[in-house]
């Protein structure tokens, strides 16, 4: 059960043959693409993350407005299976529109992503989540204005705990489900942030005219007891948002996120 796959990561090359002008954030323009290419739209529900563009040298394309001059880009996508038709339609694309621009796509890779992978054969002390793209966790609801509270700052118990919910929606399997409220207890009392932090904020403009801002950077962490069950878990769910990202807007190329082993130098 544990080698059973969770998660579908495409990784697409296209080649664009002219000059393209984005009209907002590159994440969003690839977020809005993928809901017209799954089969009917409604199974964009099982795609839980997107990556904005991204260069040759692997760079992300952030900047908002932006013109793509001609070369090649790419970009990503993670999602828990919805069926062979879905799938089948996202690997056989031969082209895809940017801004109504049709560019060749000229590589699809396919890396399937199981719980073994997830769960490693190795379980650091230290690791860090490097926040590639902007980034921005819910917090809770406000009593006096009754809106969602937003965080710009990667406590242990915002992002560890999204990834928790996340990681109950795709898993299935009711053995390998994570009790919320007990793993958040834990999180809270024993897990910590491991300096430096190297963070900045980010704001990206939507084709709208609206503006998002959300942290960029690089937070370590850690825990009280690094041998224990929930230390295990917190790591496994760290290597996950690697395929799924952190925080809101993950469909739209927020929340784009690395995980390392070790600590941060510097």
């Amino acid at each position: 059960m544990r080698s059973r796959v969770i998660l579908v990561r495409l990784v697409y090359r296209i080649r664009v043959g002219c000059s393209v002008v984005l009209k907002g954030y590159s994440g969003c323009v690839v977020g809005g693409l993928f809901r017209r290419m799954f089969v009917g739209g409604d199974s964009f529900r099982h795609v839980v993350q997107v990556s904005p563009l991204f260069r040759g040298d692997g760079r992300f394309l952030l900047s908002s407005p932006a013109v793509l001059d001609p070369s090649v880009y790419g970009f990503s996508a993670s999602a828990y299976f919805a069926g062979l038709d879905e799938m089948v339609s996202l690997v056989d694309q031969t082209h895809v529109e940017l801004e109504g621009v049709r560019c060749k796509v000229e590589h699809v890779e396919f890396r399937p992503v199981s719980v073994d992978m997830l769960m490693g054969s190795w379980c650091p002390e230290f690791f860090y989540l490097n926040y590639r793209t902007p980034t921005v966790v819910g917090v809770g609801r406000s009593m006096l204005r009754g809106g969602r509270v937003y965080g710009l700052f990667p406590l242990p118990v915002y992002v560890f705990g999204g990834l928790a919910s996340l990681w109950n929606r795709i898993v299935g399997e009711e053995s390998l489900r994570i009790d919320i409220k007990r793993y958040l207890e834990w999180v809270r009392r024993n897990m910590f942030v491991v300096p430096p932090c190297k963070l900045s904020s980010y704001t990206v403009g939507l084709d709208d005219g609206r503006q998002v801002s959300g942290f960029v950077g690089v937070v370590g962490y850690g825990s009280a007891y690094p041998g224990s069950r929930e230390h295990r878990v917190t790591v496994m769910l760290a290597r996950l948002s690697e395929f799924a990202g952190v925080g809101l807007g993950r469909r739209l190329g927020f929340g784009v996120t690395f995980f390392r082993e070790g600590v941060v130098v510097g």
